[in-house]
Parts: structure tokens; sequence; C-alpha cells
């Protein structure tokens, strides 16, 4: 009876640990998706050219 509680704890510690690390793993790949996504619109905009007389008369 005690070895199969001590393999219980044990698996349950074991799988305690992967899913901390699968759920850390997680959150910096959405951090990092979160950074790429904000670069790459502040990147893509598309900015208006203005010509030099509409720009003096506002």
């Amino acid at each position: 009876m005690t070895t199969a509680k001590q393999k219980a704890e044990a698996a349950a510690i074991a799988t305690k640990s992967a899913a901390t690390q699968g759920a850390f793993y997680g959150a910096i790949a959405l951090l990092f998706g979160a950074l790429a996504g904000f670069l790459g619109g502040l990147l893509g905009k598309v900015r208006p050219v203005v010509a030099y007389e509409t720009a003096r008369r506002a």
C-alpha cells in the first residue's frame, strides 16, 4: 500500500512540474506573439503622403 502511495505522489509531482513548465513556456510564447503582432502592425501601417501645400494650410 505504501509503495503505491509513493508512486502516486511521485507521478503527481512529475505531472505538476510538467504542467508548470508548459504553462510558463505558453505564457512566454503568447508574449512574443503579442510583441510580433504589435511590431508588425506598427511597421506595416500605411503612412499617407501629404503634399507640401496641404500640410502648409493645416
